[in-house]
């Protein structure tokens, strides 16, 4: 699991002491909104998490200026490009950019990411981020952890495509794509790196917000693939994962060594396109965890796993499933049978 990392504070706001969970401001003049912002992250960090200094804090803003834009919380920047150039010139690694609320439309000519590697990334609620065309608003190696309460839309083409290599959280309230896949990891794009380590983590989860991720008319919601000799770890936590086009919810291979998986852990998966498909159709190392399955169609299985599943306190409605490979139950409940099912297995 990565954590956040929130430590002394430096510069304009003097520091903070961050101790086992609490913190105390020492600073004077620190006004209300940031510093609800450091209380809600450092909450995030578990006992036993990471610590390590933020050297530098940059802020976007709509109503902020890329030509005025300073390092620091009094001058924010009015887009990511700006602010993250300013990252990287700040010489350091320990950055956080904190983006306030607002609708920021992104370029449909801008061809990079929205993420900087290595930056952290904090999204105040009701911060959205939308591209009408254009390349997705993640096509790189992401190598950044992102936290908050973030919408990441994107029109004609998948939101997120990270790269061989990638690793980072990114905690979200949705990522939505209306006419492609949301979510679509590459993990044999190039070669030569340590793998894949992508852990999405939904906010505001219940049955009706929070933790969306959405293909309005897409092959899939969640697709993944890629054989390589690396070892890749993908885990989908707090989430809603559906699809509304024409294939599964969750579609991936994630084969290779034997380290390799894919996990859903407290996520609702969902699938309920016209053409026939499982909810989940996955090549691999396949692990659910308090985990409720539903497939809204006419397809023959709800689940269909090429590979070892692991399962452990799960629901699967409607659908029987469907393994090739070996069966593990953990010591919970394993598998609940909705009345609506006819058989599992």
């Amino acid at each position: 699991m990565v954590y956040p990392n929130i430590a002394d504070l430096k510069g304009s706001i003097d520091e903070r002491v961050y101790t086992n969970n609490t913190y105390a401001v020492t600073a004077e003049g620190i006004n209300g909104s940031f510093k609800d912002t450091i209380d809600t992250l450092a909450a995030m960090i578990p006992s036993g998490g990471s610590i390590t200094q933020y050297a530098n804090i940059i802020v976007i803003d709509p109503n902020g200026d890329d030509n005025t834009g300073e390092i620091g919380i009094s001058k924010p920047f009015a887009t990511f490009q700006a602010a993250n150039i300013a990252a990287g010139n700040s010489g350091s690694g320990n950055i956080l950019i904190i983006v306030n609320p607002g609708v920021y439309l992104i370029d449909p000519t801008f061809t990079g990411s929205i993420f900087q590697d290595f930056v952290n990334y904090y999204f105040h609620p009701e911060a959205i981020v939308q591209k009408q065309s254009g390349p997705p608003l993640v096509y790189n190696t992401f190598k950044s952890n992102v936290f908050g309460y973030g919408v990441f839309l994107h029109n004609t083409t998948p939101v997120f495509v990270p790269l061989e290599g990638s690793f980072g959280t990114i905690e979200f309230v949705a990522i939505q794509s209306n006419t492609q896949v949301a979510i679509e990891i590459n993990m044999a794009s190039g070669g030569g790196f340590d793998g894949t380590r992508l852990n999405f983590i939904g906010k505001n989860f219940t049955d009706t917000k929070g933790g969306w991720i959405i293909s309005q008319n897409g092959s899939a919601a969640v697709t993944y693939g890629g054989i390589t000799s690396q070892v890749n770890e993908i885990t989908f936590e707090n989430c809603r994962i559906q699809n509304n086009g024409s294939g599964p919810a969750v579609n991936g291979d994630i084969t290779g060594t034997v380290s390799n998986y894919m996990k859903l852990s407290n996520c609702r998966i969902y699938n309920s396109g016209a053409i026939p498909a499982p909810a989940i159709a996955t090549v691999g190392t396949t692990v659910l965890y308090n985990t409720h399955v539903v497939t809204q169609n006419g397809s023959a299985v709800g689940i269909d796993i090429q590979g070892d599943f692991y399962f452990d306190n799960n629901v699967i409605s409607n659908k029987p499933v469907s393994v090739t490979g070996g069966l593990y139950i953990g010591p919970a409940a394993g598998i609940t049978v909705n009345p609506a099912c006819d058989r599992i297995f």
